[in-house]
């Protein structure tokens, strides 16, 4: 994960007229209904690749029951949250330091914050947080 977090904040995707252009495609998401099918559509691979990591990670963990739709709904909103700030305000922070927040919430993740992402189908929340296998 740190290699996909690493090109996450690579100088290419943190090119000043890449953010333009994200910041007009985003804006235009809500009135043009190509550009939001197509948002739709990009939005859905990017939360999809990061769902095949998340899952790769759990089953390497022996985590059961890892919503990592869920999981990956939260990195990506960490992820671009974190791009569009650094893009917008470079001094708030730096590339490296992205990256470590990133890293942090994977580091969490392995600590216990993994049972936040339990999937309820099955079983009743509070018993998925209390077990260890979630």
């Amino acid at each position: 994960m740190s290699a996909f977090f690493r090109g996450s904040f690579s100088a290419e995707l943190l090119d000043p007229q890449l953010i333009d252009a994200w910041l007009a495609f985003w804006g235009a998401v809500k009135t043009a209904e190509a550009i939001n099918q197509a948002h739709d559509h990009s939005y859905g691979e990017y939360r999809g690749i990061l769902r095949k990591v998340l899952m790769e990670l759990a089953q390497e963990e022996g985590w059961e029951n890892f919503d990592a739709d869920l999981a990956a709904i939260s990195l990506s909103a960490l992820l671009d949250g974190l791009w569009l700030e650094l893009g917008l305000n470079p001094g708030t922070f730096t590339p490296e330091q992205g990256i470590q927040i990133c890293e942090a919430w994977v580091d969490g993740l392995q600590a216990g914050g993994r049972q936040r992402f339990c999937v309820t189908t099955g079983c009743v929340k509070t018993s998925c947080v209390q077990t260890s296998s979630c």
